[in-house]
């Protein structure tokens, strides 16, 4: 009778530290699931700011010679003496309406 109570409290033990083991490893993975949910929020925040940096409205100009549209950040700028600004989509473009202009103005009686 004592080595079947032996056996029996032998195998309760193994019973109830299975249990107490089964609930550590539940608390433990409770613990990575909420780490690895805040580096995952945290990643999906920097991906959403970097994309709505990327798109913000940018103004918008026109190319004075050709007609381009394009940011007004990424224009060549030819700003005259009245403080008027014009912009360009190339270099080419900005350096032909200033012959276009001086043309026009060098042929306009004074």
């Amino acid at each position: 009778m004592e080595i079947l109570a032996g056996i029996l409290n032998f195998f309760l033990f193994l019973f109830i530290f299975n249990i107490m083991f089964s609930l550590v490893s539940f608390a433990l993975n409770i613990y990575r699931n909420r780490e690895t949910a805040k580096k995952l929020e945290s990643e999906i925040k920097a991906k959403v700011a970097a994309n709505n940096q990327e798109h913000e409205v940018q103004e918008m100009v026109i190319d004075e010679v050709c007609g381009a549209e394009l940011p007004k950040d990424k224009a060549y700028i030819l700003t005259q003496e009245n403080g008027t600004k014009k912009y360009f989509c190339s270099w080419e473009c900005r350096q032909r309406y200033i012959q276009d202009n001086l043309l026009q103005e060098k042929m306009l009686p004074q």
